[in-house]
């Protein structure tokens, strides 16, 4: 599998994340660049290790939603740890590919954290001051730095690919939504996503801002040849071929009669198996 440089940077957008931790017990401090995924996008991973020709995979594990330990998962990670890696190959890629959400914020403080320790500042004074912009750096509060947005239609699928959503409610007549969402004071980006993609409507959800397209022509004329064009490349593709599936039939007005609803609930029911297995309407 190879990856577009600009759908690298859209799906860091969505699901990548710049730690750093400084040591309670000694002067140390850590850094590292991931990405979590489930199970089964653990190719997509090994595809990002092979661009970045470092990191490692994790182990798989779960997560606890209060209930049940292992009704989240499995997942695994691609983790970059190794200073001299973030340093030579993640800083000078996203330096030259800018990330569009506040995670370019978050980068910028983390990279300059990242100097800081080289030069040996974390073992001075300046280690104060430099927790607390390790405290600053995922804030939603940190005002956004200005930077040129570029969106792109790889950028754009990265970015689905981390944080979109195709949705089919199972209510007759079978609603289909196509979407994102991001933290409200990502307004502006959503308002260009809205824009590049020419179609839907911003929805503010408590905290978040909702992308949603609803209406059957635009999911018809625009969603759906969108990504048949510009293949997703995590296991959302199947979710989307689901939904292309479903449109079309409802495009027909196949959901209108008994047959067209008993295709529409087998498609529903379908677990995920080989892409030609669900491509053909």
């Amino acid at each position: 599998m190879k990856l577009n440089k600009s759908w690298i940077v859209g799906f860091t957008d969505g699901d990548g994340h710049f730690g750093c931790w400084f040591s309670k017990k000694n002067s140390g401090i850590r850094f590292n660049f991931s990405i979590n995924q489930h199970k089964r996008d653990i190719q997509l991973l090994y595809a990002l290790k092979t661009f970045f020709s470092c990191g490692r995979i994790s182990k798989e594990y779960y997560t606890d939603n209060g209930n049940d330990l292992r009704s989240n998962g499995p997942y695994v990670r691609y983790e970059i740890s190794n200073r001299k890696h973030l340093l030579e190959k993640i800083i000078p890629f996203f330096n030259e590919n800018p990330l569009n959400t506040k995670k370019y914020n978050s980068f910028e403080i983390w990279s300059d954290l990242i100097n800081k320790t080289e030069n040996g500042l974390h073992l001075t004074e300046q280690r104060k001051n430099m927790i607390e912009l390790k405290e600053k750096m995922n804030s939603h509060v940190l005002p956004k730095k200005s930077q040129d947005v570029t969106i792109s239609d790889e950028w754009l699928v990265g970015f689905i690919d981390a944080e979109g959503m195709f949705s089919i409610r199972k209510d007759k007549p079978y609603t289909l939504i196509f979407g994102s969402c991001q933290y409200y004071t990502e307004i502006d980006l959503m308002c260009r996503i809205r824009d590049h993609i020419n179609c839907g409507y911003l929805v503010k959800d408590r905290n978040v801002y909702v992308h949603k397209v609803t209406d059957q022509k635009s999911l018809a004329n625009i969603i759906i040849p969108f990504f048949e064009t510009n293949k997703l490349r995590t296991s959302k593709r199947f979710n989307f071929l689901k939904f292309r599936k479903i449109a079309l039939l409802k495009e027909k007005k196949e959901h209108l009669t008994t047959i067209g609803q008993k295709k529409i609930n087998k498609i529903l029911m379908k677990k995920r198996n080989k892409e030609e297995d669900i491509v053909q309407p």
